[in-house]
């Protein structure tokens, strides 16, 4: 699934991340991207996705301690973005 999401690149439905955002410095950040992704999404499309640890072709280590948990990605999501969205953290 990564290779082909990488084939493809980004775009409408998919963004490439570096690192995990810094919560809650990087809200704004967080918001912005998910605020993209659920204004260009049409009904029964595949979900968007934040590919982190890739950038500009590159593989970055990313370490467990710089990603929060799920419950606390979803509490700061909530705060940001009205409808609620749903997210999955797969690692």
């Amino acid at each position: 699934m990564i290779d082909e999401l990488i084939r493809k690149g980004e775009g409408r439905k998919c963004d490439f991340k570096r690192e995990f955002y810094k919560l809650p410095q990087d809200k704004g950040e967080l918001a912005k991207d998910l605020m993209a992704f659920a204004n260009s999404t049409k009904q029964n499309e595949p979900d968007s996705i934040i590919l982190i640890g890739f950038k500009n072709g590159t593989f970055f280590n990313v370490e467990d301690s710089s990603i929060i948990d799920e419950a606390a990605i979803q509490q700061q999501i909530d705060s940001l973005v009205e409808p609620p969205l749903d997210i999955m953290a797969v690692s």
